[in-house]
C-alpha cells in the first residue's frame, strides 16, 4: 500500500516540477520575477533576483529528476501487483499529475490556476482541440477512478 502511495506521489511531484520549469520558461518577464516557486538559476540570468522559493535549476534537479526517480524504484518495487493493476495505476496517476501539472504551469505563466486558454494547435493549424477548464477536471476524476481501480 504504501509503495503504491509513493509511486503516486512520485508521479505528482515530478509533474508539479515539470510544470512550474515549463510555465517559467513560457511565462512573460513581469510573471517570472513575480511568481514565489521559482526564479532564474543562472549568474548571468536576469531572473536571479526573483522571489521564487528554488531557482530554475533546483526544479529540474530535484523535483523533476527525484520525481522520475522515486517512479522509477517504487515501480520496479511494485512489480507483484501484475501488469493490468500497474497500468492502471501509472495511467490514474499521470491523468491527476496532469492535473495538478497544469495548475502549477498556469500559476507560473498566468497566475492563475484555471485561466481561458485557446485551443490546442497541431500540425500547422490541421488539427484543432478545442480547450476548456472543465477538460481539466475529467483527467482529475479520471485518473482518481483508474488509480482506485488498479490500487
Amino acid at each position: 500500500m504504501w509503495i503504491k502511495i509513493l509511486f503516486i506521489l512520485s508521479n505528482i511531484w515530478y509533474w508539479i516540477s515539470e510544470g512550474v520549469t515549463e510555465g517559467f520558461t513560457w511565462s512573460s518577464d513581469s510573471r517570472r520575477m513575480d511568481n514565489k516557486l521559482i526564479r532564474g538559476g543562472q549568474s548571468h540570468s536576469s531572473y536571479l533576483d526573483g522571489k521564487g522559493i528554488f531557482c530554475y535549476h533546483t526544479w529540474r534537479a530535484f523535483g523533476e529528476n527525484v520525481g522520475m526517480f522515486g517512479m522509477v524504484i517504487f515501480a520496479f518495487l511494485l512489480f507483484n501487483i501484475g501488469l493490468t493493476n500497474f497500468i492502471l495505476l501509472l495511467a490514474g496517476a499521470t491523468l491527476i499529475s496532469i492535473f495538478i501539472y497544469e495548475r502549477f504551469f498556469n500559476y507560473i505563466s498566468y497566475g492563475k490556476l484555471f485561466p481561458q486558454k485557446n485551443d490546442w494547435d497541431a500540425l500547422n493549424g490541421i488539427i484543432k482541440i478545442p480547450r476548456a477548464p472543465w477538460q481539466d477536471w475529467v483527467f482529475l476524476v479520471i485518473g482518481i477512478i483508474l488509480t482506485i481501480i488498479g490500487g
